[in-house]
């Protein structure tokens, strides 16, 4: 007999290797947990404030551009999961999911480097 499923992913940053084939991991992980994501980087561009944990485990409420490039980085690894998990199960997309996860990534980078310079204020 044949076995349709393919080999797993053994990590996420391993751009070469497909999603898991289960339908957890297409549509929690590709497409539920992105959606949550997109839901607050929404809701900080609304608003214009982001509420995060800070090192001593209190909430931080960060505004303006820094809220910004928290919504930017939330929309980056909501991208990336998308890209991983749903782009990785659909035939027609996982070609592309590779290139979706490294523009993804290159965002998400842009973004820290932005939190960064905001925060430091550079």
């Amino acid at each position: 007999m044949r076995s349709f499923h393919r080999r797993g992913a053994t990590s996420l940053l391993d751009l070469a290797e497909e999603a898991s084939t289960d339908p957890w991991t297409k549509w929690g992980q590709g497409a539920i947990l992105p959606g949550l994501g997109l839901l607050y980087a929404a809701s900080i561009g609304w608003s214009g404030m982001a509420t995060c944990l800070s090192r001593q485990g209190h909430p931080r409420v960060l505004y303006g551009a820094e809220a910004y490039c928290v919504a930017g980085v939330v929309l980056a690894v909501a991208g990336f999961f998308h890209c991983h998990a749903y782009w990785g199960n659909t035939h027609r997309l996982a070609g592309a999911a590779p290139l979706g996860k490294v523009v993804c990534g290159m965002a998400g980078l842009v973004c820290l480097i932005g939190l960064l310079a905001s925060s430091l204020h550079l």
